[in-house]
């Protein structure tokens, strides 16, 4: 065992006050563990080994634990250590706290991990097609460029150069006999003509004739008899 312990020490294994603050009780465990697995002790060997590396507060519990054990107990061997280690310095309540918060940051970490996608917003389904100009005078319908026929901006198919309309679009008339258009004017110019003048005309004639003809029914009235 003295061969083993010396062993041990050489590979600089960690120790556990238990009054240190930050001190992680599983960790300790974890990594005497890997060292113990490294060395291939037996179970008995681990225990006593992981006794070695209390210090201060651990030690005076390890103590005290050790010779209220029953009678019947035995050596001490590394689950029986490490339960009732992890019992006073990482209870139960502890470890599910412990293990929620890891799991909490790794969805965290997972969550960043992710790429993120840029929300497109409520109109802009055609803004990202692809604006092409195959051929002369065509292009997407939803894309708005310079046109090589007419050398403007604008939707849709170009027109210049051909018998169709730029009002409706229609390939049997030009723009200047576009019935469309026409009944546009007709109808802006009627609303000219009706406008808020002319209605007030209306209405101050429509009460003229009312007075005269209450005059001609009542000629009592009009003349104060």
């Amino acid at each position: 065992m003295a061969s083993t312990l010396r062993d041990f020490v050489r590979m600089s294994p960690p120790t556990f006050l238990g009054s240190k603050v930050g001190e992680d009780p599983q960790e300790f465990l974890d990594e005497v563990y890997k060292i113990f697995q490294a060395m291939g002790v037996t179970s008995r060997e681990k225990a006593e080994l992981a006794s070695f590396q209390l210090k201060d507060v651990s030690q005076v519990w390890f103590t005290q634990w050790k010779p209220n054990r029953p009678l019947e107990a035995g050596p001490i061997e590394w689950e029986e250590f490490k339960g009732a280690f992890l019992g006073k310095y990482f209870p139960c309540e502890k470890r599910e706290c412990k293990r929620v918060n890891r799991d909490l940051k790794r969805g965290r970490s997972d969550e960043q991990g992710q790429p993120r996608f840029k929300k497109r917003a409520p109109n802009q389904e055609f803004s990202d097609a692809p604006k092409v100009n195959q051929e002369k005078g065509g292009g997407s319908q939803f894309s708005k460029h310079t046109r090589t026929t007419c050398g403007k901006k604008h939707y849709g198919k170009c027109l210049a150069g051909t018998n169709g309309c730029y009002r409706c679009g229609k390939n049997d008339h030009k723009v200047k006999d576009c019935t469309t258009l026409m009944a546009r004017k007709r109808e802006t110019k009627q609303a000219s003509l009706s406008g808020p003048d002319l209605v007030s005309q209306k209405r101050n004639r429509f009460y003229a004739l009312q007075a005269n003809k209450n005059k001609e029914a009542n000629p009592d009235e009009s003349t104060g008899k």
